[in-house]
This record gives C-alpha cells, sequence and structure tokens, in this order.
C-alpha cells in the first residue's frame, strides 16, 4: 500500500529538472522562459439594464519572454545559425532571405582566429564604419526581375528578429522518474537586450517572443525510468526476514 501510495503521488519539476529545446538546438545556457496568454474580451448592453448581457469574444496572443546566459559568443545566434550548416558553410535551417545589398558581412559565428600578422589597434574606428558594401565588393543595383536569385540571398542571421519561426520544447524528468513535457509552436522572438556591469558576477541576454499556440505541460508516463522505480521501491520496502 505503501509503495502505491508513492508511486500514484503527484510530483513536481524544477528548474534543474528540464532541458530546453529551441528550433532544433538544445539550449544549455537557458535561464528562464515565461509566457502569457491574453484574449480580448468586450462587454456588450443593452436599454433596460446597467450590467452588461454577455461578452463578446475576440484575438488571443500568446508572448513570452526568455533569459540566457551569455559566456563568450552570442547566446542564441551562435547555435540556432548552426543548425544544418557544415564546416565549410552552405545553408544553414535557420536562414532568412536578404538583399544582397543590405547584407552584412559574412559571420561565421566561430572562433576568431588572428594570425601572428595581425594586430588590433583601438585607436583605430569599430570596422562597422566601414563602407560594408565596398568592403564584400557589392554593386549596388537595381533588382532584376528575371532572376531573383542575383538580387536575394539566404543569409545567417545577424539579429534574432531576422530568425523564422521555430518551435520550443521543454521536457522535464525528475530523480524520481516522472516526467512532463510542454511546448511553444511557432515562435519569433521580437526584442533583444544585454547589459553587463562590474557588479555583474554573470551577464544576461534577454529577449521577447510572440507564438501561435501553447501545449501546456502534460505528463510522460509508460517511460523506464518510472518502471525502474517501480521495481526499487518494491525491493525497498518489502519486509526484511531475519
Amino acid at each position: 500500500m505503501a509503495t502505491k501510495n508513492f508511486r500514484e503521488a503527484y510530483s513536481s519539476l524544477s528548474g534543474i529538472d528540464i532541458k530546453a529545446v529551441i528550433g532544433g538546438v538544445a539550449f544549455a545556457n537557458l535561464q528562464a522562459i515565461s509566457f502569457s496568454i491574453t484574449r480580448e474580451k468586450a462587454p456588450w448592453y443593452s436599454m433596460g439594464s446597467p450590467s452588461p448581457r454577455g461578452y463578446a469574444r475576440g484575438k488571443r496572443g500568446i508572448a513570452g519572454s526568455m533569459v540566457f546566459i551569455m559566456i563568450d559568443e552570442h547566446a542564441i545566434l551562435t547555435g540556432m545559425n548552426s543548425v544544418g550548416r557544415n564546416k565549410s558553410g552552405g545553408t544553414g535551417k535557420h536562414d532568412f532571405v536578404v538583399d544582397v545589398n543590405q547584407r552584412r558581412p559574412a559571420q561565421s559565428f566561430t572562433n576568431l582566429n588572428l594570425s601572428q600578422n595581425t594586430k588590433v589597434d583601438l585607436s583605430q574606428p569599430p570596422a562597422a564604419t566601414i563602407n560594408i558594401a565596398q568592403q564584400n565588393g557589392f554593386t549596388l543595383s537595381v533588382p532584376n526581375i528575371t532572376n531573383l536569385d542575383q538580387t536575394w540571398n539566404r543569409s545567417a542571421a545577424w539579429y534574432v528578429d531576422q530568425l523564422p519561426p521555430f518551435d520550443v520544447t521543454l521536457t522535464g524528468v525528475n530523480e524520481l522518474g516522472h516526467a512532463a513535457t510542454m511546448s511553444v509552436i511557432g515562435a519569433e522572438f521580437m526584442n533583444e537586450g544585454y547589459g553587463i556591469s562590474i557588479d555583474d558576477i554573470v551577464s544576461e541576454q534577454q529577449v521577447t517572443y510572440v507564438a501561435i499556440d501553447i501545449l501546456h505541460w502534460r505528463r510522460l508516463t509508460g517511460n523506464k525510468f518510472q518502471a525502474g522505480l517501480t521495481g526499487r521501491l518494491s525491493a525497498q520496502l518489502a519486509p526484511q526476514t531475519p
């Protein structure tokens, strides 16, 4: 009886039990995630009563925020831009279409390899002030509607708001073997923020997002961890023969 009550009791999950997969990437640096669901509902009135006769239901909106730990590279773009891309480049799963005249210099989002002959002069203005079009050999031209591939290309995102829609899946398994999962469907990043000060031991990147749908937390039953727990509990709680 004691084994059954323990096995069928409610069990909780904490943040350390949960893993997040965002757009096919397992993000170990996700600190927090939240969402809110709002819907427009307006009262309608008629003559003869000061109270509403009913409520009209309108549009629904889903939005939330995420907080990432920033270590030594961008907390989000590095992982998202690597999906589907091989070491020699190629096309990534989360690339977006951009006009070649607006495309930034190529960003590999990998470790910088400075040669021995490279000197970093902090007195010089940032590279962002250089004429990007001239630096990359782009020629400004009128879009050619007969061959769009020459005017628009697929590119890795350099802002989080450029990433195409993605899904977020949270899966948690606690030490007792109880498992649960939830999903955010069709999410898109909107805003991004970052800050650091001398009083901060770690630095964080915050982003906000909108989504199409939410699949709320639901239990996962029949997993092998739960089955193993049942056997161990039965052995532990069984009467011991002298």
